[in-house]
């Protein structure tokens, strides 16, 4: 089966701008599905500038860690999201529209 018109298919190190998508579907929230691997989730309101690997933990919030599968209450304006463990086959956002910024080096 394929990705229902919601969901997108989210690159590692790559800073995306989020805009909430109208009607969320089959989903009561937006959620990142992650399989596979384990992955770390930052985000910001403003976008970060001089963004690397190295920094981003002074330039963004944590999110969340560890992360397999994740609903969110509210969605900051620009996340990032780094493969912590393993090797993510699936990695899924939903209900989010993201629009690719950066790649994060």
């Amino acid at each position: 089966m394929a990705l229902k018109t919601y969901q997108t298919t989210v690159a590692l190190n790559t800073l995306f701008e989020t805009t909430l998508i109208n009607g969320l579907g089959e989903s009561l929230k937006p959620r990142i599905t992650s399989i596979g691997g384990l992955v770390t989730i930052y985000g910001s309101e403003n976008e970060p500038v001089g963004l690397t690997l190295a920094n981003i933990t002074t330039k963004m919030a944590l999110v969340g860690d560890d992360v397999t599968i994740k609903a969110f209450e509210s969605f900051p304006n620009y996340i990032a999201v780094i493969q912590k463990s393993g090797t993510s086959t699936e990695l899924v956002i939903s209900c989010i529209q993201i629009d690719s910024v950066q790649t994060i080096i």
